[in-house]
This record gives C-alpha cells, structure tokens and sequence, in this order.
C-alpha cells in the first residue's frame, strides 16, 4: 500500500518535469504547486494547526526539510508508522487553500491536527501570530 502511494506521488512528480523519489528532491520543488493522483480518500478532516521549526532536523518520514517548505506533521494517531509519509493533502483555513506534503509525525498534535511550517502557517493564516489556528484538509 505503502509503494502506491509513493508511485502516485512520483507520477505526479513526473508530470511537473520532476526527477522525483528522493527527499532532497523535494527541497527543490515547489510542493504546493504539485497534485496526488491518489484520490481514494476524500474525506475532510477538521483539525487544529500550530507550527514548528523544521531547522533542517530530519522528519520521522526520513527527510531533512526547511522551514520555508509548504510541508507538515501528521498528528500520532493519523501517522499509522509513517504509511502516509509523502502524501500530499490539501489544506484549507479561511480563503486560503494549498497542497503540502505530510514528512513528519506531530506526537503533541490532537487527533486530526497538524503541525506546518512557519511558511505553510503564515500563508493560511497571514503571519504567525495566532500560533493556533482551525482548518480542514484531505489527502488527495
């Protein structure tokens, strides 16, 4: 299952003219601006959404990310062991809807929560100042 998920990201890496598979790779593309043809799930989910510095820290999907990245956090009880490290998802709060990839596991996040960038979180929510805010997402 885990190798679906990961050949449907690399095919749409592919299709943006990516050579795609490893994590250093995706430092190196715009994530936002990448679509999963992974459409199984549609459900919405409602969560809380803080963010973290990544520092160039490795994630527990195994990658080494920036802070300025349009990446997340799944929180522990969603994160099933990292079976859905790579997946993108589309996060919404407000007006403001992106794509993100999940890289890392969010122990103190609640169920349903995520933990984003500093860029990610300001551009949902237009600085960092709330530092909690409440939207949905979805895997695609």
């Amino acid at each position: 299952m885990q190798f679906s998920r990961l050949f449907s990201f690399l095919t749409a890496a592919a299709a943006f003219g990516a050579v795609a598979a490893a994590p250093a790779e995706l430092r190196e593309l715009r994530i936002s601006n990448l679509t999963s043809t992974d459409d199984k799930r549609a459900a919405d989910y409602s969560g809380r959404f803080t963010y973290f510095y990544e520092d160039g820290s490795p994630g527990a999907c195994g990658g080494v990310n920036g802070n300025n990245e349009y990446i997340v956090a799944l929180n522990s009880a969603q994160y099933d062991g990292g079976a859905h490290c790579w997946e993108l998802i589309t996060i919404s709060y407000g007006s403001q809807t992106t794509t993100a990839a999940i890289v890392d596991e969010c122990p103190g996040c609640p169920e349903y929560g995520l933990d984003l960038t500093p860029a990610l979180f300001e551009f949902l929510a237009g600085s960092l100042d709330a530092g909690v805010i409440y939207g949905t997402w979805e895997y695609q």
